[in-house]
């Protein structure tokens, strides 16, 4: 029996069919390192906004500590003037010297 010969139809998608397996795989291990690499770049980042808000919120309570009444009446006396609490609201004068 005699071999038939690939038409020329034949071997265009033969090879059209290869080199789309191997578009697809090569495309594949693209997307999947630039995945990978994209998912690094947000835990880096995510990192940094934890740092970041740790920060915050450490100078947020700094803050309030410097806020609390303790501490501005401290700051007060040190400066010379002396807390008087009356009945409608607390008064600051200053010290006589």
């Amino acid at each position: 029996m005699m071999k038939r010969r690939k038409s020329r139809f034949l071997k265009f998608t033969e090879m059209l069919l290869a080199f789309s397996f191997v578009l697809f795989l090569v495309g594949s291990i693209y997307l999947n390192s630039y995945e990978s690499q994209l998912n690094a770049k947000i835990k880096k980042t995510q990192d940094q906004i934890s740092n970041v808000q740790s920060d915050i919120d450490a100078l947020e309570m700094s803050k309030q500590e410097l806020a609390s009444f303790s501490r501005m009446k401290d700051v007060a006396t040190k400066k010379g003037y002396d807390y008087q609490p009356s009945s409608a609201a607390a008064a600051v004068v200053g010290a006589e010297e």
